[in-house]
């Protein structure tokens, strides 16, 4: 979020504290469908592959989008699951379980700091999203 503030600049600075959750919310949800979009290209191919039902793939792909994105974290090499652990301060079990794929549904507030976190390792496509979002 800290890219799409500075881009903002003043006119996000005179938002109230409430318009400002809001707004980070609203581009919270846009970010990750965007996100998620990219990840089910990245999946095409398998699931052509498999030929599953549309639904079942859609429930899986969710499922497995967030194991996705810290594998896609220690890709870059600046971090390992360890590291994520340490930095988001949670039990290296939590983040285990979910880059395991074991832990499918975790918390809002695990989801945002592994978001912010993926943001900052990966700033041109968080750069690119946000332009994405703001031209349409």
């Amino acid at each position: 979020m800290d890219l799409l503030h500075q881009f903002l600049g003043s006119r996000y600075l005179k938002l109230s504290k409430n318009e400002k959750c809001l707004f980070d919310a609203y581009i919270f949800v846009q970010i990750y469908h965007e996100l998620y979009e990219k990840y089910k290209m990245h999946c095409k191919k398998y699931w052509a592959l498999i030929k599953d039902c549309c639904a079942k793939e859609d429930i899986m792909q969710e499922n497995e989008f967030l194991e996705f994105i810290i594998k896609d974290i220690v890709s870059t090499e600046e971090y390992t699951l360890e590291g994520i652990a340490n930095t988001l301060r949670m039990p290296i079990d939590v983040i285990y379980d979910l880059a395991a794929g074991i832990n499918t549904d975790p918390s809002s507030v695990l989801w945002r700091k592994i978001i912010k976190l993926h943001s900052s390792v990966k700033r041109e496509l968080y750069q690119e999203l946000i332009n994405k979002i703001l031209s349409s």
